[in-house]
C-alpha cells in the first residue's frame, strides 16, 4: 500500500479520534498527538497549527513544528504521526529533538515508523536542515533501531532527571541515503 505524509484537516478528525482511541492505556504516546478530554478538535487543531508560525511559537518559547499523519488516503486510518520541529530549544537540543514520531500501536512491527521517520526527514530536507536530531529512551529498542535503520549515528546518552537516559543520534540529510524497500 502506498502511503504518505498528510497534514491534519478538520475532515480528518474521525481518523484522529480513532488515532486516539488506538493508544488505550498506553504509557508512551507521541509527543502533542492527543486532545484533552472534552477539547474541540477543532480547537485542538488550531493550536497545532499556530505552532507552525515561528513568531507565535518564539513568543511562546516553543519551536515552530509541523504535525504529520502517514496513511494510504486522508480518510485514514492514521497508522503514524509525527511532529517536525524547526528549531531546538535548549530543552528539545537535550531531550526532544527535530522529530518526534509514534506509530499507532496496533500497527506495529510492519516498517511504519521507519517509514513515518523517513517521510519526515524529507519534510525536514524541504525545510532547509542539514543535520536532524533525534532522541529516545535507551529502553525503547524498536524507536533506536528505527533510527539508525534511516540512518541516525548515536552521539551521546543524558541521564534524565527522573530516572532513565535518553539517547541523543543524529541525521545528516545529504550525506545518508535512506532506504527501507529494499
Amino acid at each position: 500500500m502506498p502511503l504518505a505524509l498528510y497534514a491534519l484537516t478538520e475532515s480528518m478528525e474521525p481518523a484522529f479520534r480513532d488515532w486516539q482511541k488506538a493508544w488505550g492505556k498506553e504509557p508512551i504516546v507521541p509527543s502533542g498527538c492527543f486532545l484533552e478530554d472534552g477539547e474541540p478538535f477543532e480547537a485542538w487543531l488550531s493550536k497545532r497549527r499556530a505552532l507552525e508560525d515561528p513568531v507565535f511559537a518564539a513568543s511562546r518559547g516553543w519551536s515552530p513544528g509541523k504535525d504529520f499523519c502517514l496513511m494510504e488516503n486522508p480518510a485514514g486510518p492514521i497508522l503514524a504521526m509525527s511532529n517536525l520541529r524547526t528549531v531546538l530549544t535548549p530543552s528539545l537540543l537535550e531531550f526532544g529533538g527535530h522529530i518526534a514520531y509514534g506509530t499507532r500501536p496496533d500497527f506495529r512491527r510492519r516498517g511504519l515508523a521507519a517509514q513515518c521517520l523517513s517521510l519526515t526527514l524529507e519534510k525536514a530536507k524541504e525545510a532547509g536542515l542539514r543535520h536532524v536530531l533525534i532522541t529516545c529512551s535507551r529502553e525503547n529498542l524498536a524507536s533506536a533501531r528505527t533510527i539508525l535503520k534511516c540512518g541516525g549515528t548515536l552521539d551521546d546518552e543524558v541521564p534524565r532527571a527522573g530516572g532513565g537516559v535518553t539517547q541523543r543520534y543524529w541525521i545528516s540529510l545529504y550525506d545518508t541515503a535512506v532506504s527501507f524497500f529494499k
